[in-house]
């Protein structure tokens, strides 16, 4: 008798109210493309090619003074930060980082658990 207490159904939950309590979605119709309506051509004449690159100009990007400035600036710092990156080894890049964190307050250090 006590197993009978512990035994459960085996299979997939089941909701109220639904006998198969699946909904199944409609399907869309797609148009055959062997029809010759589906895709109806067009015909392109070669002077209305030329109008068309002829109106579309690539717009020009013109910067103020301050911006080719900052660029210029932007472009020193990058170029001296990867100087200074490729000229030290893992080595001398990990003691300088050892030499930082030596130098900053206790109150910075981790507790101890």
């Amino acid at each position: 008798m006590a197993e009978d207490e512990y035994v459960s159904s085996r299979g997939g939950l089941k909701l109220k109210g639904g006998t198969g309590g699946r909904v199944e979605k409609k399907k869309k119709k797609k148009p055959s493309p062997s029809s010759p309506s589906a895709f109806p051509e067009k015909t392109i004449k070669p002077s209305s090619l030329q109008q068309e690159n002829t109106t579309q100009a690539t717009p020009i990007i013109v910067k103020t003074d301050a911006e080719k400035k900052f660029e210029l600036i932007r472009r020193q710092r990058m170029d001296e930060r990867l100087k200074d990156i490729s000229s030290k080894s893992h080595k001398e890049r990990v003691s300088d980082l050892n030499k930082y964190l030596g130098s900053l307050s206790d109150h910075m250090d981790l507790p101890k658990t």
